[in-house]
């Protein structure tokens, strides 16, 4: 496990990184986050089998915006890549900031690599 969390805990990722992702001919985006409290980047997935995020399904996040998850599963086996350690079964719950509040927030340092 990439680090300590269980089912249920709440998560706040800083959005630092997305991705288009359209392996299979099926559009969808990649997206890494920083958990600015353990100073971790990590993946938030929606499903087991795939680490995309479908536009028609599925909100579309924004890089600088934090974000907060639900964990589901911390430790992933059904996704084939090296840095499943680092990806996190996760349901949306909401943005951290009110819409009409949003701005692009500076993205420190304080995050380790993958």
């Amino acid at each position: 496990m990439a680090f300590s969390s269980f089912p249920g805990d709440d998560l706040r990722l800083l959005i630092v990184a997305k991705a288009r992702n359209n392996a299979g001919n099926k559009d969808g985006f990649c997206y890494i986050g920083c958990d600015v409290e353990r100073h971790k980047l990590m993946r938030p997935v929606k499903r087991t089998s795939t680490s995309r995020w479908f536009p028609e399904n599925d909100e579309d996040l924004k890089v600088g915006q934090q974000y907060l998850f639900n964990i589901i599963k911390p430790e992933l086996e059904g996704i084939p890549h090296p840095h499943r350690a680092n990806d996190l079964l996760v349901k949306y719950n909401s943005s951290c900031v009110p819409a009409d509040q949003q701005q692009t927030v500076l993205i420190s340092s304080s995050c380790t690599t993958f």
